[in-house]
C-alpha cells in the first residue's frame, strides 16, 4: 500500500465521517425545526386563545355596557313621563272650576293654624282666597304663582302652591301613583 492509497483511504474515511456528521446535522436540524414549529404553533394557539378570551370579554363588557345604557335611557324616559304626568296634573288643578277650587282651598285653610299674615296668590284665584280668609289676611296678587297660595307670617311661610304640593310635598306619592297608572313599574 502506497502513500497515495493511504491518503485516499484517509480521505474516503474523512468523507464518510463528514457525510455522517452532515446527516446528523440535518437530522438535528429537522428535529429542531420540528420542535420550533411545535413551539411556534403552541405559542400561536396560546395567543389566539388569549385573543379569543379578550374578544369574548370585550364582547361581554360591551353587551353589559349597552344593557346598562339602555336601562339608563329607559329610566330617563320613564322619569320624564312621570314628570310630564305630574305637570299635567298640576295644570289640571290650576284650571279647576271655582267650586272645586273653593273646596280644595277650604281644606287647606282648615289645616292652617295661622290667623293673620300675607297671602300671595295668583291673580286668577285672588277673589276666591279673599272670600275664604276674611279680613285677617292681606291678600297680594303674584303672577309667579299659577295655582294655590303662599302664606307668610312673621318669619314663617306655608307654601300651598300646586307646584310645591305636587313636585315637593307629595312628590313620592305622586311619582308612585303615576308610575303605576302609566304601567312603568
Amino acid at each position: 500500500m502506497g502513500l497515495q492509497d493511504i491518503l485516499k483511504k484517509i480521505l474516503d474515511e474523512a468523507k464518510e465521517v463528514i457525510k455522517k456528521l452532515e446527516e446528523e446535522k440535518e437530522q438535528k436540524k429537522q428535529i429542531l425545526q420540528k420542535e420550533s414549529d411545535e413551539i411556534e404553533k403552541k405559542a400561536l394557539d396560546e395567543v389566539e386563545k388569549k385573543a379569543q378570551n379578550t374578544f369574548s370579554s370585550v364582547e361581554k363588557k360591551t353587551r353589559s355596557m349597552a344593557n346598562r345604557e339602555a336601562l339608563h335611557e329607559m329610566l330617563f324616559v320613564k322619569q320624564n313621563l312621570i314628570k310630564k304626568a305630574m305637570q299635567n296634573f298640576c295644570d289640571y288643578l290650576i284650571n279647576l272650576n271655582e267650586n272645586e277650587l273653593n273646596q280644595i282651598f277650604k281644606k287647606f285653610f282648615e289645616k292652617i293654624t295661622l290667623n293673620n299674615g300675607i297671602i300671595f296668590v295668583s291673580p286668577k284665584h285672588e277673589s276666591l282666597v279673599k272670600n275664604l280668609t276674611g279680613n285677617n289676611f292681606e291678600i297680594k296678587s303674584d303672577d309667579k304663582i299659577k295655582g294655590g297660595f303662599i302664606i307668610k307670617n312673621k318669619g314663617s311661610e306655608i307654601d300651598c302652591t300646586f307646584e310645591n304640593l305636587v313636585f315637593s310635598e307629595y312628590k313620592q306619592e305622586f311619582t308612585s301613583f303615576f308610575a303605576q297608572k302609566l304601567n312603568l313599574l
